[in-house]
C-alpha cells in the first residue's frame, strides 16, 4: 500500500510526498525480510531520485536494488534494475555502461523467455 501511493506521489511529481512513504516502506520490508516489497521500494526511491536528475542517489539505490534482487535470483528484477541503471548512464552520456546493462538484461529476457524486458 505505502508502495503504491509513493509510486503515484512519484509520477505526480511529489518527490518529497513520494520519498517519504517509499522509505517508510522499505523500513518495514527490510523489518518483516519482505524481499520483493523491499526490492520495489529501493527501486522507486533510485526512480524518483532519477526524475529530479540526482543522478548519484538514484544510481546508489538502483545498485542496492540490484543486490536485492541478485541475492532473491529475481530475474525479473534484475532485469528492471538492470535497465534502469542502463537508463541512467545512457542520460549521463556514459554509453559503455548502459550497452554492459542492456547486454546483461537481453540475455537474462532471453534465457527467461521475457522479451518485454530485453532493454532498449
Amino acid at each position: 500500500m505505502l508502495i503504491n501511493q509513493g509510486i503515484e506521489k512519484m509520477y505526480h511529481k511529489e518527490h518529497a510526498a513520494s520519498l517519504e512513504l517509499l522509505v517508510q516502506a522499505k523500513s518495514a520490508a527490510e523489518n518483516n525480510n519482505w524481499t520483493q516489497q523491499n526490492f520495489r521500494a529501493t527501486n522507486n526511491i533510485g526512480a524518483n531520485y532519477y526524475m529530479m536528475i540526482d543522478f548519484g542517489e538514484a544510481l546508489k539505490y538502483y545498485l542496492e536494488a540490484y543486490e536485492i534482487a541478485e541475492k532473491s535470483e529475481d530475474t525479473k528484477n534484475i532485469m528492471t534494475v538492470l535497465n534502469n541503471i542502463a537508463i541512467l548512464y545512457f542520460q549521463e552520456r556514459n554509453i559503455q555502461k548502459p550497452q554492459d546493462n542492456s547486454r546483461k538484461a537481453t540475455k537474462l529476457a532471453d534465457n527467461k523467455g521475457t522479451p518485454a524486458k530485453k532493454g532498449f
